[in-house]
């Protein structure tokens, strides 16, 4: 027939779903590891992620100090000194490294997993 769609074996779509799924897990993972080797290349170490400190976000040395506050802080025009003076146990390279770890995560890509 002219004009009409062709007809495709539906019994093939899960097998593809699946497969599709699987090579976007595996891009995912690749990614995290590759992600935690350049974070320990670019010298983020004080920044850590704990699933029991402030919901898993991103902190600075294991402190309820988010990486999200810091940038926010930064954004809204404080200084590094003010920063300093109303948390005064952060250091100047926890600021450095909330700022280069925030640049590094708006680069990263993440791939969704379409809904099984």
């Amino acid at each position: 027939m002219a004009g009409s769609a062709p007809i495709r074996d539906r019994s093939c779509d899960s097998i593809e779903n699946s497969c599709l799924a699987a090579a976007q897990h595996r891009v995912i993972l690749r990614c995290r590891k590759i992600g935690a080797r350049m974070k320990s290349d670019m010298g983020l170490d004080r920044i850590t992620r704990n699933p029991e400190v402030m919901g898993g976000k991103p902190c600075v040395r294991g402190m309820r100090v988010t990486v999200g506050a810091i940038v926010g802080l930064v954004a809204s025009g404080h200084s590094n000194s003010e920063i300093l003076a109303a948390y005064p146990y952060l250091e100047e390279e926890d600021i450095r490294q909330a700022l280069a770890y925030a640049a590094w995560r708006v680069e990263e890509i993440e791939v969704p997993l379409p809904a099984a």
